[in-house]
C-alpha cells in the first residue's frame, strides 16, 4: 500500500508549480492519498513533499502507519510549513471545497487561492492492481447479496423491506455500508429510474428491478438484474430483450481508445433501431471506485462524449428501457476496460429466473 501512496504523490506532485502548494480535506481523496480513514485532516503536498495535519484523534495513528509526515491539526503548524516552504500560492479542489472554507483559508492564512485545474478526479480515474482487486472483492460481496434478495422473495414482501433485509445480510458478511441506497422496484415503480424502496408489496406477474451496491474496503460495488415473479406481462419480456441486446453490443465494443460517446452509441444504437429511442433517459455508465459515481462518465453528451477510455479505468455499463406505467428493464455490470476488452466484475447471471 505504501508504494502506492508514493506512486499516486508523486505524479500529483509533478502537476503542482514551485512554491506552491496542494491543499486536500475530503474524506475520499485523503484515503486516496494517505491510506488512512480520516474524517477530518488536511493534507498539503508540494513539488518536494507531503504533510499531514489531523486532530488529536489520529496522530498517534497516523504517525506510527502513515508513510507521509503527520502533525496536530492547528493553525500555527499549518503557517509555519508554509513560511518554511516559501509557499505563496495554494491550489484546492474546487468540486469539494466550500465557499465558507474558502473565506476561512483566505483570512487565516492571507496567502492566494487558485483552483487544482487537474480535478482530483483525474487521479484516481485508472485503478492499479490493488484497487482493482479491492473491487472484485466489493462486486462478489455484491452478487452474494444479489443472490440472497431471491432467496426471499415472496408474495406480499415490500421493497422496503426487502431493501433493509439486504442492507442486514451485507453487514453480517463484512461490509462498510451500502455504496448507495437499493433502489429495489416492483411492478410498475420499475419505469422510475432512480425509484426508491416504498412499502409497494411484491404480487404475482411482477417485474423486479434491482439495483444494488455494498462498499467494502473502501470500495463500491454496483450492479442491477431483473427477476419475474410469476409471469409478466409481454412487453417487458420484449424490452428485456432489446436492454440486454444493446448491454451485449457495448460489452463487445468496449475497449481502450474508444470513447465514452462511441460507447454509449453502440448500445443506444441498438435501442433506437428497436423504436425505444425515447425510453433509454440516461448516460450508459460511469466510473467507480472510492465513490459509485465517479470519473469518467459515460454518455453521448457533449461535456463528456469525447473522454477516451484507458486500460484499467472501472466503468459501469447500464442500458435501460422505461416505459411508464407499465414497467421498466435496466442491466447493469461494472467492467475492468483493458486493451482488446473487459474484465466483467458482475457476475450473477442475467435472467428473469
Amino acid at each position: 500500500m505504501k508504494n502506492n501512496i508514493y506512486d499516486r504523490l508523486g505524479e500529483i506532485q509533478n502537476k503542482i508549480p514551485e512554491n506552491s502548494a496542494l491543499l486536500i480535506e475530503d474524506q475520499l481523496n485523503l484515503f486516496y492519498f494517505t491510506g488512512i480513514q480520516l474524517s477530518a485532516g488536511s493534507l498539503l503536498i508540494t513539488p518536494q513533499e507531503a504533510q499531514l495535519f489531523v486532530d488529536g484523534r489520529y496522530l498517534e495513528i497516523c504517525q506510527k502507519e502513515s508513510c507521509i509526515n503527520s502533525a496536530a491539526l492547528e493553525t500555527d503548524n499549518i503557517i509555519l510549513f508554509f513560511v518554511f516552504h516559501k509557499i505563496d500560492l495554494l491550489f484546492f479542489d474546487s468540486g469539494k471545497t466550500s465557499y465558507r472554507r474558502y473565506t476561512e483559508l483566505s483570512q487565516d492564512l492571507e496567502i492566494k487561492l487558485r483552483p487544482f485545474n487537474e480535478g482530483l478526479c483525474q487521479f484516481r480515474k485508472i485503478k492499479d492492481h490493488n484497487e482493482i482487486k479491492l473491487l472484485q472483492q466489493a462486486a462478489e460481496l455484491g452478487t452474494q447479496g444479489y443472490n440472497f434478495i431471491k432467496r426471499q422473495l415472496k408474495e406480499g414482501v415490500s421493497e422496503k423491506e426487502l431493501a433493509q433485509q439486504l442492507k442486514l445480510f451485507w453487514i453480517g458478511e463484512g461490509a462498510e455500508d451500502l455504496a448507495f441506497e437499493s433502489c429495489i422496484a416492483f411492478g410498475d415503480n420499475s419505469a422510475f429510474p432512480h425509484h426508491h424502496p416504498s412499502d409497494h408489496m411484491l404480487k404475482n406477474n411482477n417485474i423486479i428491478l434491482a439495483d444494488i451496491g455494498v462498499k467494502k474496503n473502501g470500495y463500491c460495488s454496483d450492479m442491477t438484474r431483473m427477476l419475474s415473479f410469476g409471469n409478466v406481462c409481454p412487453e417487458i419480456l420484449k424490452i428485456y430483450d432489446i436492454v440486454l441486446e444493446a448491454q451485449m453490443a457495448a460489452l463487445k465494443y468496449c475497449r481502450a481508445g474508444i470513447t465514452a460517446g462511441d460507447l454509449d452509441k453502440a448500445a443506444r444504437e441498438v435501442i433506437l433501431k428497436h423504436g425505444y429511442g425515447e425510453y433509454f433517459t440516461h448516460g450508459l455508465g460511469h466510473g467507480i471506485g472510492l465513490e459509485v459515481h465517479e470519473f469518467p462518465y459515460i454518455s453521448h453528451r457533449e461535456k463528456v462524449k469525447d473522454t477516451i477510455l484507458e486500460e484499467n479505468m472501472i466503468i459501469t455499463i447500464e442500458p435501460g428501457i422505461y416505459l411508464p406505467g407499465i414497467g421498466g428493464v435496466r442491466l447493469e455490470d461494472s467492467v475492468v476496460v483493458q486493451k482488446n476488452g473487459i474484465i466483467n466484475l458482475s457476475k450473477a447471471p442475467k435472467s428473469l429466473i
